[in-house]
């Protein structure tokens, strides 16, 4: 796989994904629904790494203004 845009695009949606589940985890009282975005946001951390090392570099990330806006810490 090429580190084109793409493969930066992929990763971060994977970093969004992330940021958005830990941010329901946090909020969530319910622990068995808390776990499962708890799960979610590794699961996308993962994936996140996986294009990272495909990129050949880890980018610097900042949830967009509207991800910020619409998490539940918001």
């Amino acid at each position: 796989m090429t580190a084109d845009g793409g493969t930066l695009d992929r990763w971060r949606s994977e970093k969004t994904a992330a940021f958005l589940s830990s941010a329901v985890a946090a909020a969530e009282p319910d622990p068995a629904k808390a776990a499962l975005f708890k799960g979610m946001a590794a699961a996308a951390e993962e994936q996140a790494g996986i294009l990272a090392h495909d990129l050949g570099r880890t980018p610097e990330f900042t949830p967009s203004l509207r991800s910020r806006a619409s998490s539940p810490k918001a």
